[in-house]
């Protein structure tokens, strides 16, 4: 992936319904993911979408901050890591944990668990 491509986002309910009920799921302490990755060798191009709850927070400035430092991880990570997983087609993170802390939703704390979903998901990965 090229530093200039910028990432698909998932679009349209009936996709991410089919997402939700077809996707297998992997997890870390703050983010659920839910992922499918293409059967057919075809070429295909990843997508991806981020979703906040707002039991999370009734507050949309806390929800929306969260969503973007959930981007700027994954946005990251394809920085460092170019070449992208074999055959992950969709993945949708979820943020599950509330803080009473605004401090808690730092980016490093955002982007280390961003990185370990991918990392479980390159071990899943077809080859």
């Amino acid at each position: 992936m090229s530093e200039n491509e910028k990432l698909s986002i998932i679009k349209g309910k009936k996709l991410f319904s089919e997402i939700f009920q077809t996707g297998k799921k992997v997890s870390t302490e703050y983010i659920n993911g839910i992922y499918i990755f293409n059967k057919n060798n075809e070429d295909i191009k990843f997508q991806f979408a981020v979703a906040v709850s707002k039991k999370i927070s009734k507050k949309a400035v806390i929800r929306n901050r969260i969503k973007r430092l959930l981007r700027e991880s994954v946005r990251a990570y394809f920085a460092q890591n170019p070449i992208k997983i074999i055959n992950l087609e969709y993945l949708i993170l979820i943020w599950r944990k509330s803080s009473k802390s605004k401090y808690e939703y730092s980016f490093d704390v955002v982007r280390a668990n961003v990185f370990r979903i991918f990392k479980e998901l390159e071990g899943k990965a077809v080859k």
